[in-house]
């Protein structure tokens, strides 16, 4: 049938798509590059999988840090003074400190790029984007989420084992900083 031709008795029209998403997903905006409706969300052997490859070049980075650090400590502490001990015990702290920097810098930076991708995410074909807009996060807030996770997320694991359960698939540091993670295949970068 066409526009034109009468519409047989008792038809009714087709019921028309709502706009506005379930309840409690965000509606994204057609921009360049995004999707409209809700986006699908990573899942949570996806989210562990990039985790598991990025935790692997993070502690792969620290073990390179804590050789050279504990190489240079020994070496000042060989020497006995006690300027020697302290200067040791600099070194030491600052090993700690890059110790817990490197996550945070890696993932607030990796996650704050156009694409919001780690290398794990990136091999997984996954990427983390803003809750309500479905776009990049600014390097701020992919750095506040870094923190957030670093803090939070790892008190007895709680904070990643939240998206199981959790309707919208968020982590606590998802919630905090109101981002998701995506499947690239259906929000491309």
């Amino acid at each position: 049938m066409t526009q034109q031709d009468p519409q047989p008795p008792g038809y009714q029209q087709p019921p028309q798509p709502s706009q506005q998403p379930p309840a409690g997903q965000p509606l994204v905006q057609p921009t360049q590059g995004q999707l409209t409706g809700p986006l699908p969300r990573a899942s949570f052997g996806q989210r562990f999988g990039a985790f598991a490859i990025d935790l692997i070049i993070i502690v792969g980075a620290e073990i390179i840090i804590s050789l050279v650090f504990g190489a240079v400590i020994a070496a000042v502490a060989n020497a006995g003074s006690g300027a020697a001990i302290a200067l040791a015990s600099v070194v030491g702290l600052l090993a700690f400190i890059l110790y817990i920097a490197i996550p945070i810098v890696y993932f607030g930076y990796m996650e704050g790029q156009p694409s919001g991708q780690t290398f794990g995410k990136r091999a997984l074909g996954i990427r983390v984007v803003d809750f309500n807009t479905g776009g990049r996060l600014t390097m701020g807030s992919a750095m506040v989420r870094s923190v957030v996770r670093s803090v939070l997320s790892g008190i007895f694991l709680l904070g990643y084992l939240w998206m199981l359960w959790d309707p919208q698939q968020q982590t606590w540091h998802d919630k905090l900083v109101g981002t998701t993670v995506v499947p690239v295949s259906s929000h491309p970068v």
